[in-house]
């Protein structure tokens, strides 16, 4: 009976060790882990059960709801549906920004100077959306 009693206080006392944290996407999936590291670029996390830490870009993800209830905002969905949403658009020449995002188009831009001799204002740019 002891015995009964030790492995049902372990189960209880590990599952309410393990605390479920969800991880809310911009494509409207809701991942159950546990989140172990929220970085600059990427939110880390483990299933339960498992050692394997999991790791996933912050442009994917809308907010994360802890355990405790707190709920933390992570990024704002951007929907560019015509021209006029120019200013929702950002331009970027690193990579790791658009990780995580889906390619849509590429624009071309040239810049030029009265006093540029190099060929430095040609610059290529590719819009992304998550």
């Amino acid at each position: 009976m002891k015995k009964y009693l030790m492995i049902l206080i372990a189960l209880i006392s590990s599952s309410i060790v393990y605390s479920q944290d969800k991880i809310f996407t911009h494509k409207g999936d809701s991942i159950i882990c546990k989140v172990t590291e929220m970085g600059e670029k990427s939110i880390k996390y483990k299933y339960a059960g498992e050692e394997l830490v999991n790791s996933m870009t912050r442009n994917l993800v809308s907010q994360v709801k802890f355990a405790n209830g707190r709920i933390q905002k992570v990024t704002d969905k951007v929907i560019v549906t015509s021209e006029l949403d120019w200013d929702k658009v950002m331009i970027t020449n690193i990579e790791s920004e658009v990780d995580g995002l889906t390619r849509v188009g590429e624009i071309m831009a040239k810049a030029s100077s009265g006093w540029s001799t190099t060929n430095q204002g040609k610059t290529e740019k590719k819009q992304w959306t998550n």
